[in-house]
């Protein structure tokens, strides 16, 4: 998720199996956030797995109140991550902070791996998603040439050669070896 299209008042949601780089997406995001002039105190990253859910408006009071107090009225951008793994309803507290506190004019992505509840939390966001353009995305596993052509990396063409030669003196020759071998989209097996 580029920090260039998250809007400063937008509500996210992001959402996908487990281990397809919802956290590692996060991660660059708050990345490219601070390498474009983001104040650290303006950015604020928790996981609430297992959370009750009315801890969420506690948790908004602490980072406002006393956390991040120095930046004032300042905006946020909150990643609020593994949220539907929180007990209770989750997006009503959401709902009510977006409704009643400066929480609705932060940029705020929620993450989980569960689509327990996304129904309601998108019923309950309608109106209150800010400027946000596609505010739901949903992260769906690839293929690692799948993965190198989004990422913009080169892995060259297809060897033909089987697993084993990739770690002999011919595969390394021909790109192979351990390090090639990782970048390599499919293996023609003979």
């Amino acid at each position: 998720m580029p920090s260039d299209v998250l809007a400063a008042d937008g509500l996210y949601l992001l959402y996908g199996p487990r281990r397809v780089g919802k956290t590692v997406a996060v991660k660059r995001t708050i990345q490219s956030l601070l390498a474009n002039g983001t104040e650290p105190l303006q950015i604020i990253r928790v996981s609430v797995d297992g959370w009750r859910a009315n801890r969420l408006g506690m948790l908004h009071d602490y980072v406002t109140n006393i956390a991040t107090s120095l930046i004032g009225d300042r905006r946020r951008c909150w990643f609020i991550d593994e949220i539907p793994a929180s007990n209770g309803g989750w997006w009503t507290v959401i709902e009510d902070l977006r409704d009643n506190t400066a929480f609705g004019d932060d940029c705020v992505v929620l993450t989980g791996s569960s689509n327990r509840n996304l129904d309601d939390a998108i019923k309950a966001f309608a109106g209150r998603r800010g400027s946000a353009i596609d505010p739901d995305r949903c992260l769906l596993p690839t293929n690692f040439r799948e993965f190198c052509v989004a990422s913009k990396v080169d892995i060259g063409s297809e060897i033909d050669m089987r697993l084993d030669e990739l770690y002999s003196e011919l595969g390394r020759a021909a790109g192979g070896g351990w390090n090639r071998s990782l970048t390599l989209g499919r293996l023609i097996w003979r």
